[in-house]
């Protein structure tokens, strides 16, 4: 095991293949409209951080909890992710 491997499980995020399938399979996750306005972040202890640009967005997100979870854990193969972290960038 190489040594980002070992900080990696030390801290709990995904390996950077993992997150690079999982920012490739965004729009596949979240559909294509809700992918233009977010971006998965990081996966750390099993949380999975994204942004998004709108307030609005935020709260569907929120309401898609459960089902985003599951999609991202089977888009990836593996459950990988247990929950999000949502916040809202308007930059």
């Amino acid at each position: 095991m190489d040594a980002l491997s070992v900080i990696q499980q030390r801290l709990g995020t995904a390996d950077a293949d993992r997150f690079s399938a999982l920012v490739s399979r965004w729009p596949v996750i979240v559909g294509p409209a809700w992918a233009e306005y977010s971006e998965p972040l990081a996966i750390t202890r099993r949380v999975l951080r994204i942004s998004v640009r709108e307030p609005a967005l935020a709260e569907q997100f929120k309401w898609a909890r459960n089902d985003l979870v599951r999609a991202t854990n089977q888009v990836l193969g593996e459950d990988l992710v247990e929950s999000l972290l949502i916040s809202v960038d308007n930059g």
